[in-house]
């Protein structure tokens, strides 16, 4: 009894919760006007000590789709687990996320797991309906200092995602892998950090085939079926090498430039494409920070990068962007607007030919330390050769309420 007393004397804890609670406005290609519901508690779990920390969080969301026409509810169930292990210059850090539930493809913000830091992908969406979809990442990275100046990471993970029952998957297929990666960070000034970074990856796709090419010579060939829907399947492994230089020009400004090259090599036989092709690698972040205490930014972001298409399971080349200013007035009010676009640039197989551009703006005021009230809106647009065109629009308040946070 005494030793275990003394063994959780080692650990500090803390409790989290909040919730935010959506009114919106939305209107829909192919869906027409409505008014949704949506629900988005969060609960999580921190307990540490002098070596280690422990994380786990789950934040389910539910939408009560048009719900002046009856109650509809759908729920999407995520969770978060992280594991870190640190000791002088060394740390060991182990992340697991699910996800799980009913969503509506043709809604805005769809529920991604990723990484802490990650950026979300901008990718095509399959066509306005609900499916089925589940995820589930899992990721170990290795952290090891040498000296003052370089720093080493190592990574691998296996992720998978996309439609959990046939009906779902023939409208968003399953992906499936693994991956890794290793980088070597170079500070080489007090204002200079260069790193070195190989990613390889190989993803597989199951699911609905794609509409059949038009201008192409692709033919589909015999493909499997699974409850009575055609599958198609893809198999793609890549491989990048890059070079990124994070410059401080100031006290408030980062910029960072880098640039590469990857090889993808896919094996799509059901829909007749073998290809192994080199694709450029290119990267512009600028990063400046104003305003109250510094804490308001502008952000601009550009990447040339191959991808794989989640509709299709083939690789294109795409340049997308980003631009976002987050513009903190006092500590109770906060505007942010911003705009993201994705293009195709080479695609010889005429599946992946994708335009698609989102924007949002919105404020947050702060009616005490723990709740806010937020109002804004959203849009999106794309043009995906095969799927059409989809658009959606709506404008929400929201009410976001923290609870103190609670130590053990």
């Amino acid at each position: 009894m005494i030793a275990t007393a003394v063994l959780a004397a080692d650990y500090a804890g803390i409790l989290e919760l909040n919730d935010v609670t959506t009114l919106r406005a939305r209107a829909t290609q192919g869906q027409g006007a409505g008014l949704d519901f949506v629900e988005a508690p969060t609960a999580s779990v921190r307990v540490a000590d002098r070596l280690s920390t422990y994380t786990l969080t789950y934040s389910p969301t539910l939408t009560l789709p048009d719900f002046e026409q009856g109650i509809h509810p759908q729920l999407i169930n995520v969770g978060n687990a992280i594991a870190a292990w640190h000791h002088r210059s060394t740390s060991f850090t182990v992340t697991e996320g699910a996800m799980y539930g009913v969503l509506d493809s043709a809604y805005l913000q769809q529920t991604q797991i990723l990484m802490p830091g990650q950026q979300p992908p901008l990718n095509a969406l399959p066509n306005p309906g609900f499916i089925t979809v589940f995820g589930s990442t899992t990721d170990a990275t290795l952290r090891q200092g040498v000296g003052r100046r370089v720093v080493l990471l190592l990574s691998g993970g296996y992720l998978v995602s996309g439609g959990a029952d046939p009906a779902s998957r023939d409208e968003l297929p399953e992906e499936y892998g693994p991956r890794a990666s290793a980088s070597f960070a170079y500070t080489a000034s007090r204002l200079d950090l260069l790193t070195t970074r190989v990613l390889v990856q190989e993803l597989h796709t199951k699911g609905g085939c794609p509409p059949v090419a038009t201008g192409t010579q692709v033919t589909m060939v015999g493909v499997p079926q699974e409850a009575g829907l055609v599958l198609c399947r893809e198999r793609v492994e890549s491989a990048q090498l890059d070079e990124t230089l994070r410059r401080r020009l100031s006290r408030t400004t980062i910029l960072t430039l880098g640039a590469g090259a990857a090889v993808y090599d896919t094996d799509a036989t059901d829909l007749g494409v073998q290809e192994t092709l080199l694709y450029p690698v290119a990267l512009a972040q600028l990063s400046s920070h104003f305003g109250f205490k510094g804490t308001s930014e502008l952000s601009l972001y550009a990447q040339l990068a191959p991808n794989v298409d989640p509709l299709t399971g083939l690789t294109a080349e795409y340049l997308q962007g980003s631009a976002n200013l987050t513009d903190v007035l006092t500590s109770s009010r906060r505007l942010h607007l911003g705009v993201s676009a994705l293009k195709t640039l080479q695609s010889d197989h005429g599946y992946n030919d994708v335009s698609l551009v989102t924007g949002s703006a919105d404020a947050t005021l702060g009616l005490d330390r723990l709740s806010d009230l937020s109002f804004g809106v959203q849009g999106l647009w794309q043009e995906h050769s095969g799927y059409g065109n989809l658009w959606s629009v709506f404008a929400y308040v929201a009410l976001t309420v923290r609870a103190r946070p609670v130590r053990f």
